[in-house]
């Protein structure tokens, strides 16, 4: 039942009451599974270059690049909070059994390693506090309670773009810093660095701030730096386990954000030709960047050739021979029986993207399948385990011999035939959002993510999947891979 109270809130928000209603069906409903075919292999849906066509790739990027009106996207409202999970159960182990948890032990065993060592340690002695001295004492709660809460360095209240990830000459690097770096090494053009960052709107101000000490380290370039916030109109209303709306105290309904596909909408109000979209958490150190910039240059050369061999296809589909040829690609390619010049542009002219892909090491997350569509084409798509029917043992089978996973790093054409910018909505699979159990005062109840912006989000794309080097995914989940060699 909804008030017009209700109804003002959506308003508010910006939620038309269709769109309401639809969240509601999809909870009743629930999502379809994707529907796979086999998972995308070395050959089959997954390429690699050989160092001869790897290093003509890189040299067609750098060639064309300077005419090309290139854009970063960097995903970075994310909270540290789950970074540091294992130290807030260190903590209250510590609180409510005086001792200290294996992962706790194995935290303070290495935290001279920590690229914030140094900033804790001052950060202790402006409170009369030594870090050496409560480490002998056996201190460790305060020493957790000075790193994640307020009053302290509050890292856990921090979005994971303002916590330190490495050192350089005794200086804490943060994520940021790194990515404007990247920038610099491989999406420069003209002198000109472009970077888009989505943020929390609390951490927008600590954001800007620390981006204009950065671009002062980057002064013989031009960085030019632009934020965008996650909607309100992409939240989703959280349900009971019976699908009726959560409500708060105060009788509100409540909403949660609608996860990265959200940004699908930030993404969509970009004016850019190309795209290299990356997560804040996979960086690495300034040393081993050098690998990075060369398989960043090949997947966008390799953007640059899809690109231009589907422009081809498009200048001569109104010609006899033109048509027969595109109709020949579209079927080798989608599986797709087409006869029509409509049907021909409608494949060949979509937003492009050509997607890393590393060896899956048992990481958690998405990976590169053939899936079958509704129409009965077929196409290559990054798939959550979570939109895999896991009781279907064929189904699962076929997860289980993925060879690969998605690392978030991808390079994309948003621009049609014509020079024009695409309505990236336009594109996505509305139908693949992820439905998931959560808590609220105690209760379980259900949320709702939108489709994936890497997953339903693109599923309408056209996609290539590329194996680029394990070694330039540098992920920083947890506290404990700031010990990894990518940014040790």
């Amino acid at each position: 039942m909804i008030s017009r109270e209700d109804e003002e809130r959506l308003r508010e928000m910006g939620i038309s009451r269709s769109a309401f209603d639809e969240q509601l069906a999809n909870f009743e409903a629930g999502f379809k599974f994707s529907d796979l075919i086999a998972p995308a292999k070395l050959n089959d849906g997954i390429q690699k270059f050989d160092r001869t066509k790897a290093e003509w790739l890189v040299e067609h990027f750098e060639h064309f690049k300077d005419s090309i009106d290139i854009l970063k996207f960097i995903p970075a409202s994310g909270a540290a909070t789950r970074m540091f999970k294992d130290l807030y159960e260190a903590a209250t182990i510590l609180e409510n059994r005086n001792t200290l948890s294996e992962k706790g032990q194995e935290f303070f065993d290495n935290l001279a390693h920590y690229p914030f060592y140094s900033t804790l340690k001052s950060s202790l002695a402006s409170k009369d506090k030594n870090l050496d001295t409560l480490l002998e004492n056996g201190e460790y709660a305060s020493i957790l309670n000075e790193l994640l809460l307020e009053g302290g360095l509050k890292y856990g209240n921090l979005p994971k773009a303002l916590i330190p990830f490495h050192l350089e000459a005794e200086r804490a690097i943060l994520p940021l810093e790194e990515h404007v770096r990247e920038g610099v090494e491989y999406a420069e053009t003209e002198n000109l660095v472009k970077l888009h960052f989505t943020v929390s709107s609390e951490h927008l101000k600590p954001i800007k701030m620390a981006l204009k000490k950065i671009g002062r380290r980057f002064s013989t370039h031009k960085i030019e730096v632009s934020y965008s916030l996650q909607s309100e109109s992409t939240n989703t209303v959280a349900v009971y386990l019976d699908n009726q709306p959560v409500r708060t105290e105060q009788g509100d309904m409540l909403f949660r954000p609608g996860g990265h596909g959200a940004l699908l909408h930030n993404l969509n109000q970009l004016d850019a030709e190309m795209v290299f979209i990356k997560n804040i958490d996979n960086v690495c150190k300034a040393e081993l960047q050098a690998n990075h910039t060369i398989n960043k240059k090949l997947l966008a050369g390799r953007l640059l050739e899809v690109r231009a061999e589907l422009h081809h296809l498009l200048n001569k589909c109104d010609t006899p021979e033109g048509k027969k040829e595109a109709i020949r690609f579209i079927k080798f390619r989608w599986g797709k029986e087409v006869s029509t010049l409509q049907e021909i542009r409608s494949f060949l002219d979509r937003p492009i993207r050509v997607c890393g892909m590393v060896e899956n090491t048992g990481a958690p997350g998405g990976g590169p399948f053939w899936i079958k569509k509704d129409d009965g084409s077929k196409s290559l798509q990054i798939v959550e385990s979570s939109q895999i029917d896991m009781e279907n043992p064929i189904q699962k089978q076929i997860f289980e011999e993925s060879t690969h996973f998605n690392p978030v790093d991808l390079v994309c054409w948003i621009k049609n035939f014509k020079g024009e910018k695409f309505d990236l909505l336009q594109y996505r699979n509305d139908k693949a959002g992820f439905i998931t159990q959560k808590y609220f005062e105690g209760q379980v109840i259900k949320a709702q993510e939108l489709p994936g912006l890497w997953n339903g989000a693109m599923a309408n794309w056209i996609t290539e999947f590329v194996e680029v080097p394990l070694e330039t995914f540098n992920p920083v989940k947890t506290v404990f891979d700031l010990l990894n060699k990518g940014h040790r």
